[in-house]
């Protein structure tokens, strides 16, 4: 049926634009005083691989040994920042998808996502000298809206 292949045609270049503009992007935090010795159970491997290592004795890592799988798992993302990362450099990662996209009339959707105290304000919000996405955000498309006199008639 041609029409049914030309719907399935559709949907499947959907999923593939869908998988180009769904970014996952991973923001490590400076470790608390009393997590310093935990650092050894991930390492970035590269600009997008982290890999994470169950510790040793733990719950998890005691059913692993029991089903002989891998005591370590390797995770891919769009970009990984560590805790050296400033606001800006983040916020200038994210101005090529989201923010763009946006002041080209396509739908956007910027969230946060992690545990209490994981720095989702932090990254969204900031403080008055570091600030977060959200702000910076707004600020540059004011300076757009300025700079190509948008909404003035």
């Amino acid at each position: 049926n041609l029409a049914m292949k030309e719907y399935v045609s559709v949907i499947g270049d959907s999923f593939s634009n869908l998988e180009d503009s769904l970014k996952v992007i991973l923001r490590i935090r400076p470790p608390f005083n009393n997590e310093i010795e935990d650092l050894n159970y991930f390492e970035v491997i590269s600009a997008n691989q982290l890999n994470v290592k169950v510790p040793e004795g733990s719950w998890t890592s005691k059913n692993m040994k029991r089903l002989n799988n891998e005591s370590s798992f390797n995770f891919e993302f769009s970009n990984i920042y560590d805790w050296s990362a400033s606001q800006e450099k983040i916020f200038c990662g994210l101005i090529d998808g989201v923010v763009l996209d946006f002041l080209s009339g396509r739908n956007g959707l910027l969230f946060t996502y992690g545990i209490t105290n994981s720095g989702k304000t932090y990254t969204l919000i900031g403080k008055p000298k570091e600030l977060g996405v959200l702000p910076r955000t707004i600020d540059y498309l004011f300076k757009c809206l300025e700079k190509y006199n948008i909404g003035n008639k």
